[in-house]
């Protein structure tokens, strides 16, 4: 018995935006950029199921990096615990 191949199926932007959270018009701005894999037809913008797993592996965020909660940077950080600079 042979392995038949299944072709993948292109899923409109509008499809896919809810798996990443955002708006479509944030996929499509991604999409322009070449910041994700995709496929153009058109004047249509698609994914296919490989398409969605590699953007998604791009946006993941490693369990060791910590990030500020609050979005500080290290420096703003400091500042507002008093190790900024001192006034004379």
């Amino acid at each position: 018995m042979t392995a038949t191949h299944q072709p993948e199926l292109f899923k409109p932007l509008a499809e896919v935006a809810p798996l990443f959270g955002h708006h479509y018009e944030w996929l499509l701005n991604r999409c322009k950029a070449g910041a994700f894999p995709h496929h153009k037809i058109g004047r249509r913008y698609f994914m296919t199921d490989s398409d969605i797993a590699a953007a998604q592996a791009l946006l993941a965020v490693g369990a060791t990096e910590q990030r500020d909660p609050h979005g500080l940077r290290p420096r703003s950080r400091a500042h507002l615990n008093g190790a900024g600079r001192r006034r004379r």
